[in-house]
């Protein structure tokens, strides 16, 4: 599969439906050492098959755009989690997110790449968080919706965060204060910098979208200068068949 320095896959896997003994025998057979050893961390049964098929849908996806073993690839963790590629050498970026039964991964190439997707039916205090860690300028536009759209822009502004945090592979809870989103009259979503970091808005490039009626799925790239920025979703069950979205 080719991917070009505009575009950006993001492989989609729903848990649920992969349940077969055999193919999940194929996907402990991919992982490294460390990789088995962490899932015996998790003590519920839902969260070790999450993460078995998380780990196994990098690997084969990777394998898709260059010529290695899914067994092969080396990977190597940020200060604050964000996983990279460290052998062999690829070229490629990737993001990996999950929450409850879908696994999203983002891959792309050149480019610091951010992904986030939540699960917007769980029970949380919305607005208790966000006035705590977002901007006046946030808050200012979530109070004013009627309370039947608080919850979904919540989670809009929330998978936003998320995603260009972790593109810039630092700590979710870094600097909430120094920037927020703003969504335009057609609902793109831009940047904006409240601290004195030195970046600008116009790199960035963020995208969003609704997957079924209960997730929300947000995208960051830090592109520079190429405006067009092309997003495809695939559908996946790692070492079985995959269709565009």
């Amino acid at each position: 599969m080719k991917i070009g320095p505009g575009d950006v896959h993001i492989w989609l896997t729903k848990c649920s439906v992969i349940t077969d003994a055999a193919l999940l025998a194929e996907y402990r057979d991919l992982l490294s050492v460390a990789e088995l050893e962490r899932q015996q961390y998790y003590a519920l049964e839902r969260l070790r098959h999450r993460d078995l098929l998380a780990r196994a849908l990098v690997r084969t996806t990777l394998s898709k755009y260059k010529d290695v073993n899914a067994r092969d690839w080396c990977f190597e963790t940020g200060e604050h989690g964000k996983p990279a590629i460290s052998f062999p050498p690829s070229g490629l970026r990737f993001n990996l997110s999950h929450a409850e039964d879908y696994i999203a991964l983002a891959v792309t190439c050149l480019h610091d790449i951010g992904i986030d997707i939540e699960y917007t039916a769980r029970k949380t205090a919305y607005l208790k968080i966000a006035a705590e860690y977002f901007s006046s300028i946030e808050n200012t536009h979530l109070s004013a919706l009627p309370p039947e759209a608080q919850r979904a822009r919540f989670y809009d502004y929330w998978t936003l965060k998320e995603a260009y945090l972790k593109a810039c592979g630092l700590g979710v809870m870094a600097g909430l204060d120094q920037f927020g989103f703003q969504l335009n009259h057609d609902e793109r979503a831009s940047i904006v910098f409240y601290g004195s970091q030195a970046e600008k808005s116009a790199d960035w490039f963020f995208w969003r979208t609704a997957l079924e009626d209960d997730y929300q799925l947000s995208l960051a790239i830090r592109c520079g200068d190429a405006t067009n920025i092309n997003v495809s979703l695939f559908d996946v069950i790692p070492l079985g068949q995959y269709h565009p979205r």
